[in-house]
């Protein structure tokens, strides 16, 4: 269900991309299986996360292991050379914690933010929204109505299908996979 948001400003309907709002409440530390050992990703704050993944040089290892203590990113390491497995996975897993999101979701609107840093984050920034203090839920919830606020009408119902759908081989469960009839009559 989406909901309308805002008074002073023109309202828009945010889409209900957020499947943990607890994620959005602070910064959370995250408990990560690997390998059937645990590792400990301490809580993060949205600039953490956003300089890795804003940054076109950026890397998986950059978060798994580069988010670990030290002790654990050498054990992380170590279990990760003698096996093959695939980080994409333990990535996906984190990031979807961390954003209270999809993991593509989640990229997806980090890479609309990126395209549209000049508009978008300078409005952020002088709205005072603050990066180091926010969880990367909470900061990517902000920069959605933002998104919105300043997106062309006409524009809004194909950005948001963009960002939503799943790539190729994601499976959704089947309850997300139903549209309610207001839903439906909203994207009019």
């Amino acid at each position: 269900m989406s909901e309308p948001i805002g008074s002073a400003t023109p309202q828009v309907v945010v889409p209900k991309f957020n499947h943990n709002p607890v994620a959005s409440l602070r910064r959370w530390g995250h408990q990560l299986q690997f390998q059937g050992e645990r590792f400990w990703v301490p809580p993060l704050s949205a600039a953490d996360w956003l300089s890795v993944l804003m940054n076109p040089e950026g890397k998986l290892t950059d978060v798994v292991p580069g988010f670990l203590d030290e002790e654990d990113r050498g054990r992380f390491m170590t279990l990760w050379l003698h096996s093959d497995a695939d980080l994409d996975d333990v990535f996906e897993q984190l990031l979807e914690a961390a954003s209270g999101r999809y993991w593509w979701v989640a990229m997806r609107l980090i890479g609309v933010m990126v395209g549209a840093w000049n508009n978008l984050g300078a409005q952020l920034i002088l709205e005072g929204v603050d990066a180091e203090r926010l969880s990367l839920a909470a900061w990517l919830d902000v920069a959605t109505v933002k998104m919105l606020q300043v997106a062309k009408p006409e524009e809004i119902n194909m950005l948001m299908m963009q960002i939503e759908m799943p790539p190729e081989g994601a499976e959704l469960p089947e309850e997300e996979m139903v549209m309610s009839a207001d839903e439906f009559l909203s994207l009019g």
